[in-house]
């Protein structure tokens, strides 16, 4: 049996292999694609289907939607992706690749071409207000709001 949503399952938690940080590199590098490029890397009409694409089949380069990524950011995520968790960078190691990239790298991109996201289809990066609210006994809340 498999926990968690099978979009950002690791290959290895799909075999049923002991769990390490890596699987959660592998995740978080299937919700960075998605936020960056507007679709996961995988998807399918069936759950079989999905299994067997984390499990065989190599995630389309980050360039063929976002033509303009920094090609450190592209090897990032095709790196976090390796079927093999020991072929992962550690989240320490993609942090230190993040904080070498240059400013313009990581700064909101603009939409890729074909995403879906009305919010990408505007041409312009969210927007975002943070507010805390008092909430009775149970203290203080955060409340996002992201607008186009």
């Amino acid at each position: 049996m498999v926990a968690g949503t099978l979009t950002y399952v690791a290959p290895e938690q799909l075999r049923g292999e002991p769990l390490t940080p890596a699987a959660d590199v592998y995740s978080l590098a299937v919700l960075a694609y998605q936020l960056l490029l507007g679709a996961p890397p995988f998807a399918a009409r069936e759950d079989r289907e999905l299994v067997r694409k984390h499990l065989q089949n190599a995630p389309p380069a980050p360039s063929t939607r976002w033509p303009e990524i920094p090609a450190d950011l592209e090897l990032l995520l095709l790196g976090m992706l390796a079927k093999r968790p020991a072929d992962r960078p550690t989240l320490a190691d993609a942090v230190q690749v993040l904080d070498a990239a240059p400013r313009r790298a990581r700064a909101a991109p603009r939409a890729p071409p074909g995403a879906r996201d009305p919010v990408f289809r505007a041409g312009t990066p969210p927007r975002c207000r943070v507010r805390d609210r008092r909430r009775g006994a149970l203290g203080r809340r955060r409340v996002v709001t992201i607008s186009a």
